[in-house]
């Protein structure tokens, strides 16, 4: 009964265990997507200079091609460069928007009414010290299910042991018998007085 009782708690144990893994799952991907979000907020940034400074280089191979001073593959090496890095930054958007509904999905919301604001993300992660105690691996989630499933296990062993054994029940009976009783070897009624007197 108690190896029952130990092997139930460790197994409840254990589900807690993977339950807070799914959760740490969930926001490690949030975490993740998010920074990938504000990555590209970055990189749509730069784009966006790169397009205006491109687009001011087109411009002019034009203008000196309408002044004789450049040749029209001049003009059409600056357009192609121009179209390239606006395909870029179209591609950039697209992925945008798959981070933003994938955050949305992890959040629980609906993709059409989840929005956020472009901004680059300017700030450094958290620096993370050197030589990290090994008890930290002790608070992994999944860490603590597969410990509690072992437990679960050789409890279980102690449960298997103990169905093993022979049972044996021991009961007490009190009350008021009857003074007369069957003697099944001759099918017939026995009394005490008269096994006394033969």
């Amino acid at each position: 009964m108690r190896n029952s009782i130990t092997a139930a708690n460790a197994t409840q144990q254990a589900i807690a265990a993977d339950l807070r893994f799914v959760r740490l799952a969930v926001e490690a991907d949030v975490a993740m997507d998010y920074f990938s979000l504000r990555e590209n907020d970055a990189e749509q940034q730069v784009l966006q200079e790169t397009v205006q400074e491109m687009q001011a280089a087109v411009d002019l191979t034009t203008n000196r091609f309408r002044g004789g001073l450049t040749s029209e593959l001049e003009v059409k090496q600056a357009q192609t460069l121009l179209d390239q890095t606006k395909a870029q930054a179209q591609a950039l958007d697209v992925q945008r928007s798959q981070l933003e509904h994938a955050i949305a999905v992890l959040e629980g919301k609906a993709a059409s009414d989840f929005s956020l604001p472009r901004s680059p993300h300017n700030g450094l992660p958290p620096v993370i010290p050197s030589g990290l105690p090994a008890e930290l691996l002790a608070r992994r989630p999944d860490v603590a299910e597969v410990e509690r499933d072992v437990a679960a296990a050789n409890a279980e062993i102690g449960v298997a042991k103990t169905a093993a054994l022979p049972h044996i029940s021991l009961t007490g009976l009190a009350g008021l018998r009857a003074r007369t009783w069957r003697a099944y070897s001759v099918g017939r009624t026995v009394s005490p007085r008269w096994e006394r007197l033969h």
